[in-house]
């Protein structure tokens, strides 16, 4: 008998750039052989794992936005041509969503960003793309959001609130592929009960049968809590 119940997923998708250069790939190539693994497993995991209502994916961190004008030139290209996923997800009941902080992306891909989202209500599934995220910034942001409202007395309750979405359910597996054990600012504040699984496979290597095995794996374990 299965022990434990998955609510939300998510995947820290680290190693485009490597796969790119494992196969002999430009790099918008990489960026988009990533970006079409995003959609297969999303539309894997809605078929397979109804019971599943969230999937965060940390494509870019508040860090990563201070790459080279080329690679953020990339991964424009990426979303307007081949990471539509409005197109993508349409015949499916899938909220899309930006889970990041808009002061720090560039303009030409917030624009992109803002087109993607569809913030349907009530869908089925949730689809987080974290993008120009950080979870020590989303802890700062949240402190001045509370701050400017005057609030004098901080509670779990009224703290996640003012995080970058209040409806955000804590994931109970983290994934990062790419073979580095870390989380790299990933959901600072919502994963301290997260199982994190670790992968050698680089992001757009990632197939159904590791989700299979993550989630079976998951499923069977003992979780403490603490207690």
């Amino acid at each position: 008998m299965e022990k434990n119940k998955i609510n939300s997923i998510g995947f820290i998708a680290d190693g485009n750039r490597r796969f790119a250069k494992k196969k002999i790939f430009n790099l918008y190539k990489g960026y988009s052989k990533g970006a079409d693994k995003v959609i297969e497993n999303s539309i894997y995991i809605y078929n397979k794992y109804p019971e599943i209502k969230q999937i965060s994916y940390y494509l870019l961190s508040t860090e990563n936005i201070n790459r080279n004008k080329d690679e953020i030139d990339y991964l424009v290209k990426v979303f307007d041509d081949k990471f539509y996923v409005k197109d993508k997800f349409k015949n499916y009941d899938i909220n899309i969503k930006i889970l990041g902080n808009y002061n720090i992306i560039p303009k030409k891909l917030e624009k992109k960003l803002k087109e993607i989202e569809n913030k349907k209500k009530n869908a089925r599934l949730t689809v987080y793309l974290c993008i120009g995220y950080g979870g020590r910034q989303e802890i700062i942001d949240a402190v001045n959001k509370i701050i400017s409202k005057n609030i004098k007395k901080v509670t779990l309750e009224n703290f996640t609130k003012y995080l970058y979405d209040k409806n955000f359910i804590d994931p109970e597996i983290i994934v990062r592929t790419g073979n580095y054990k870390r989380l790299s600012g990933f959901l600072t504040y919502e994963c301290i009960y997260s199982e994190l699984v670790f992968l050698k496979k680089l992001w757009p290597e990632i197939n159904n049968k590791d989700i299979d095995k993550i989630i079976k794996n998951f499923k069977n374990i003992k979780r403490n809590f603490g207690k």
